[in-house]
């Protein structure tokens, strides 16, 4: 493996960048979780993790751009006085952040910390997660900068590698998603079709026409009920943003719809698990739904809006996925796989994928543990 100058120590202290275990995302609930799971497979269970989002929700440290500001105009030496209480720096790039399509706040953010960790003398590894696209030149630029001083970059998916390897840096690890790092839970009810609406995509958003995917899930709803499937709804984002939260849009949706439907939402992260673990398949646009469903071998098709799906997906070797940018019909193309494709089929290959990217996740493991030594 190449590295750079830094190299990692063995250590009880890992700091993990842009996660929170309390997040109403639960997407965002799983890379804190499977961060934390990948480091105590390196350095063991005594291992003591801190989970770091941008307001220091947990950790009560915030890392957001006002607060790198006060650092920088050494009005604050908050930041610093808690990162040197570490040993080692794990970011998780808020799984898709490593960008430039979110604007250069966020981006900035993230590179600005990372530096100032380095600077510290803090090794700094970038957790599997999905680097670029980078549509300018000044992203472009930063990110070959950043790349080249990381002590460790991985990436969870190909077009992530050719694109830091574009940049001129090769990831050092090709891996997964962190979701696979999470241990096997048992189901606690059945499913037939569970069915996550995204609060994300239910609102106006930069991804997809909103309209159009609200009529989408209606289609789905009502086609998938006539076909005599038994379709349960299920939220990924409990209680957050108002334009990001699932629980909102399910609400809505059992307005527009105006007939009681089966609705679930789970508490925690955990139990959301316990849940997808019952279901014959899962059916949603929130990414990491999907890759919960299949790092437990439950079959999914994943609505995807954006292109960190396919790539991933495709690496698993799991070929159901549909695209909402370029779909005409997500509702009749997805009863078209569930018609078309056996249910053993479909059961059997989502296991073979949850078992190929707990692999990925254990490589990824003995991979930190060769650096430390």
């Amino acid at each position: 493996m190449s590295m750079n100058k830094q190299t990692i120590v063995t250590t009880q202290r890992v700091l993990v960048l842009w996660a929170d275990g309390k997040s109403p995302n639960l997407g965002v609930q799983v890379l804190g979780s499977g961060a934390q799971a990948l480091a105590e497979s390196v350095w063991g269970g005594h291992t003591n993790v801190s989970l770091q989002d941008f307001a220091g929700t947990q950790t009560g440290v915030a890392m957001g751009a006002k607060a790198i500001l006060r650092e920088f105009f050494g009005r604050s030496r908050r930041i610093r006085d808690f990162l040197v209480t570490h040993d080692v720096v794990l970011d998780t790039g808020a799984g898709d952040s490593f960008t430039d399509i979110y604007g250069y706040k966020r981006m900035l953010t993230i590179f600005a910390i990372q530096r100032y960790a380095l600077r510290l003398g803090l090794p700094v590894v970038m957790l599997p997660q999905t680097i670029g696209p980078f549509n300018t030149v000044v992203g472009k630029f930063l990110a070959r900068l950043q790349l080249k001083r990381v002590t460790v970059v991985m990436s969870r998916d190909p077009k992530s590698t050719d694109i830091a390897s574009a940049l001129g840096r090769a990831p050092d690890i090709s891996s997964s998603d962190l979701v696979f790092a999470l241990p096997l839970v048992e189901a606690t009810e059945s499913y037939d079709v569970l069915f996550n609406v995204s609060g994300l995509l239910w609102n106006a958003n930069r991804h997809v026409d909103s309209v159009e995917y609200r009529q989408a899930v209606r289609d789905l709803v009502q086609q998938a009920t006539d076909a005599g499937r038994r379709v349960t709804l299920f939220a990924h984002v409990v209680n957050g943003a108002a334009n990001d939260d699932d629980v909102a849009a399910i609400q809505a949706l059992e307005s527009d719809l105006g007939a009681a439907v089966d609705v679930v939402v789970p508490e925690s992260l955990e139990q959301a698990r316990q849940i997808i673990a019952g279901a014959n398949i899962v059916v949603g646009a929130r990414m990491h739904a999907c890759l919960n469903a299949l790092s437990l071998g439950v079959p999914t098709i994943p609505w995807a809006y954006s292109r960190k799906f396919e790539p991933l997906l495709s690496q698993l070797g799991w070929p159901h996925l549909m695209d909402l940018r370029d779909s005409r019909d997500p509702a009749a193309e997805t009863l078209m796989i569930l018609s078309n494709v056996e249910a053993a089929e479909l059961k059997h290959a989502a296991v073979e994928v949850g078992r190929a990217g707990r692999d990925a996740l254990q490589l990824t493991a003995e991979g930190l543990r060769r650096s430390t030594e």
